[in-house]
């Protein structure tokens, strides 16, 4: 459970900030 509790982590911060990204990026889509 530690292997994915890792991954899980680090792909939460990735889609923050793809969201982030994607909102300024792309205001019009969302």
């Amino acid at each position: 459970t530690r292997a994915p509790s890792r991954v899980q982590s680090m792909f939460s911060g990735t889609q923050d900030k793809c969201a982030t990204c994607n909102k300024t990026a792309y205001p019009l889509e969302k």
